[in-house]
């Protein structure tokens, strides 16, 4: 695997695929043990599912990538709210291995729906609970790496870092593709048109390594501060429109996409560290869904993406 770094406005650059770090047999683990988004879904008859010959599944001793089965939602065969609910409520009940109460999803979540199913955006639920390393969860196989918890323990980040925050979301589903020396791309990704005008004009820097329509190469601070807001104006999102938490992709990885673990690029994460610094992870030579690290939030690199999420809080 070739080696990754992230560089900084001030020339610091920070290997992450630290081999110190990595951990064996995790793929396997979370394909052996993981549910996958049709097994879950597919009760729902969904009329224009499309299954592209691109999500087979691959050998995990070949180092390819497991993809998840999404459907392709339209406006049409959108789940309903009893469906969504059951679906939820199972789903969470297979990872926490008890019963979750799970409420009504809100009605701006089902408008914001038919927009963004097109892109990619997927429908789920998270109960208010706070997560630790000791924690026996049945679904939990990949859990955030010690690094994680001792610093919590420390004071960056905050312990909310590990707090699931009770609310409905649109959770962006792609997987991570692996690195390509920066011309990695995700698959049909609506974001490179907005990507490409924002550098086009000048609102985010251009990074040499990538090519401009790409989600990779940017900085915490533009993804904050213009990326999503201009996301949000673009596709009307009613919620709010904002970066993962290393949380919330650690559980939804082991629920819905282990694949976001298998491969060697990685995301970054709206978790603060400290001041200036936001987390990032997910490297398959680190740890996969596992693996976590941090970095200055004007800090740039051609292996780190980031995935939006769309969120409907329970207790604004």
């Amino acid at each position: 695997m070739a080696m990754q770094h992230i560089e900084g406005e001030n020339g610091v650059g920070k290997f992450v695929n630290d081999p110190n770090k990595a951990k064996a047999g995790l793929a396997r683990i979370i394909a052996e043990s993981t549910k996958t988004w049709r097994e879950l879904y597919g009760e729902i008859a969904l009329p224009s599912v499309v299954t592209p010959a691109s999500n087979a599944v691959v050998a995990v001793e070949k180092v390819a990538v497991e993809t998840s089965v999404t459907p392709s939602l339209t406006v049409e065969s959108l789940p309903s709210v009893e469906q969504l609910t059951r679906i939820e409520s199972e789903a969470l009940k297979r990872f926490f291995g008890k019963d979750i109460v799970v409420p009504k999803p809100p009605q701006e979540l089902f408008q914001t729906l038919e927009t963004m199913s097109k892109l990619g955006f997927e429908p789920h639920f998270l109960p208010q609970v706070s997560l630790t390393e000791a924690d026996k969860i049945p679904g939990w196989k990949v859990k955030p790496q010690s690094w994680f918890w001792q610093n919590i323990k420390d004071g960056k980040p905050s312990a909310d870092a590990a707090v699931l925050q009770e609310g409905w979301y649109l959770v962006d589903g792609r997987g991570k593709p692996n690195y390509d020396n920066g011309q990695q791309r995700y698959e049909d990704d609506y974001l490179e048109s907005i990507m490409a005008n924002l550098r086009k004009t000048g609102k985010i820097q251009k990074y040499s390594s990538v090519p401009d329509s790409s989600r990779f190469g940017a900085s915490p601070n533009e993804i904050e501060q213009v990326i999503l807001p201009e996301v949000a104006r673009k596709t009307g999102a009613k919620g709010n429109l904002t970066n993962k938490r290393y949380i919330e992709f650690n559980v939804w990885g082991n629920m819905f996409h282990p694949e976001w673990g298998q491969t060697d690029t990685l995301e970054w994460f709206a978790d603060e560290f400290g001041g200036g610094r936001r987390l990032f992870g997910g490297d398959s030579g680190g740890g996969g869904l596992g693996y976590v690290y941090d970095s200055w939030s004007d800090n740039r690199g051609d292996s780190v993406a980031f995935g939006p999420v769309v969120r409907f809080p329970s207790k604004p």
